[in-house]
C-alpha cells in the first residue's frame, strides 16, 4: 500500500497528459460521410427532404496493452440535416440546419469525448443557371430544384456556384473511467476503491462549450466536372477545462477540405478528395481517390472504390455503394507510422489499424403543387 500515493500521482499526470492531448480531434477515414463533424457550412446543401448519415470507427485493435478494451479507439458519430426554407426573391438561397453527435472513446482507461451541437447554414446561390449540369451521373451532389420546386411556396432556381456559410454550437464533455486499473497497475492499486484520490479520479467529467465556423464553395463548371472547397474552425469560441488542479485552454481545430466530381463517361466517374487538419503543434493530411461505376441505370446502383493515403500514418482502402437515396461504405487502414510499432510483436497474427463502417440515407418527401380551382361556367 505504501506504492499507492506514488501510482496515483503517476495516474494523475498520465491522465492530465491525456487530457491535454485528447482530445485528438475527430479522426476519420470517410469523412464525407459525416459532413457536420468536417464542416457547419454542409448543413442542408444537398438534393432532398433530410439527410441522415452515421459512421462508427475503430482504430488500433491488435495493440499491446490496449486494456480491457479491445481496441485504443471507438468513436461512432451521427449527423442529422435538412434544407428548411428559401431565401430571397430570386429563389436561389437557402437556409439549412443541422444536428451532429459523436462519442470518441480512448486509451485503457476509457477516456470519452463526446459532443453534441446544432449547426445553421446560409447557402448563397452566385453566378448564372445550374442547368449546365445536366443529368450528371454518379455524382454526390446535385441541383435542389426538386427539393424546393415542389414543398415551398417560392420557385427555387437554381445557380452553377454556391458559397455556403455555417455556424455550430453546442457542447463537449470528457469522462474516464477507472476500471481498467486493474490491468495496469494490479490489485494493489483497485483495493483502492474507497479512497479519496481514487474517488477524485474515477467518473470525473469535464465539460465545456462546442463551437464552429465554416466557409464553403460548390461550383458546378460544365457537365462533367464540379468541385468543392470548404475550410471550417471548431473551438473557435475560448473556453477552459479543469482536471484535479490543472487548468488547461481549449485549443483550436483548423480543416481544410476539397472534393472534385469528374463525369468521365455515362457508366464512369472519378472523384479525387482532399482532407488537412491542424490543432496547435500537429496536422494530418489526407489524399484520396475514388471511382464510381454506374452498375444499373435502371435501377439507379452506382458502385465505389478507392484508395487513399493519411501522410505518415496510413494507407487506405475504401468500398463502398449508392442504391438510389442510400449510399453505404467501408474502409480499412493499414499503419504506416509509429504507432504500428507499438503493436506487441511477440503477436505475429496481429496487426494494427483501423475499419470503418458508414451509412447515408436522403429523405425525399415532395408535396404536390397547389393550385386554386378552377369553376367553369355551365353558359360556356
Amino acid at each position: 500500500m505504501r506504492r499507492l500515493p506514488i501510482l496515483v500521482m503517476i495516474l494523475i499526470s498520465s491522465l492530465t497528459l491525456l487530457v491535454s492531448a485528447s482530445a485528438q480531434d475527430l479522426h476519420f477515414t470517410q469523412f464525407y460521410m459525416s459532413p457536420l463533424t468536417i464542416n457547419p457550412a454542409h448543413a442542408g446543401y444537398f438534393e432532398g427532404t433530410a439527410r441522415i448519415s452515421g459512421i462508427y470507427r475503430d482504430q488500433g485493435f491488435g495493440v499491446l496493452n490496449a486494456g480491457p478494451r479491445s481496441s485504443l479507439y471507438t468513436t461512432p458519430a451521427v449527423n442529422v440535416d435538412a434544407p428548411i426554407m428559401l431565401l430571397g426573391e430570386t429563389g436561389k438561397h437557402w437556409l439549412g440546419v443541422g444536428l451532429a453527435f459523436y462519442n470518441d472513446t480512448q486509451g485503457s482507461l476509457s477516456l470519452s469525448t463526446t459532443g453534441f451541437y446544432g449547426t445553421a447554414a446560409l447557402h448563397l446561390g452566385l453566378g448564372g443557371s445550374g442547368n449546365a449540369g445536366g443529368k450528371a451521373r454518379g455524382r454526390r451532389r446535385g441541383s435542389l430544384k426538386s427539393a424546393f420546386s415542389q414543398s415551398a411556396s417560392k420557385q427555387f432556381t437554381p445557380s452553377s456556384t454556391y458559397l455556403s456559410i455555417g455556424l455550430a454550437y453546442g457542447s463537449r464533455s470528457r469522462e474516464f473511467d477507472l476500471q481498467g486499473l486493474g490491468d495496469i497497475f494490479g490489485d494493489e492499486f483497485t483495493m483502492a476503491g474507497t479512497s479519496m484520490d481514487r474517488g477524485m479520479l474515477d467518473g470525473a467529467s469535464i465539460n465545456t462549450s462546442e463551437s464552429g465556423i465554416g466557409v464553403m464553395l460548390n461550383s458546378q463548371v460544365n457537365k462533367q466536372f464540379d468541385y468543392q472547397i470548404g475550410i471550417s474552425a471548431f473551438r473557435v469560441i475560448p473556453d477552459r477545462f479543469r482536471i484535479i488542479s490543472r487548468s488547461e485552454d481549449e485549443e483550436m481545430t483548423l480543416t481544410a477540405h476539397a472534393g472534385f466530381n469528374y463525369l468521365l463517361t455515362d457508366k464512369w466517374s472519378i472523384h479525387p478528395q482532399f482532407l488537412y487538419r491542424t490543432r496547435q503543434n500537429s496536422s494530418t493530411a489526407s489524399l484520396q481517390g475514388i471511382a464510381g461505376y454506374r452498375f444499373s441505370e435502371e435501377k439507379d446502383v452506382t458502385l465505389l472504390a478507392g484508395a487513399g493515403y493519411r501522410f505518415g500514418d496510413a494507407i487506405q482502402f475504401l468500398l463502398g455503394a449508392k442504391v438510389k437515396n442510400l449510399r453505404v461504405g467501408g474502409a480499412f487502414d493499414l499503419a504506416t507510422g509509429s504507432l504500428k510499432q507499438s503493436r506487441d510483436d511477440s503477436q505475429s497474427d496481429t496487426f494494427f489499424g483501423a475499419f470503418e463502417l458508414a451509412a447515408q440515407y436522403i429523405i425525399k418527401i415532395y408535396k404536390k403543387p397547389e393550385s386554386d380551382p378552377v369553376i367553369f361556367c355551365p353558359r360556356l
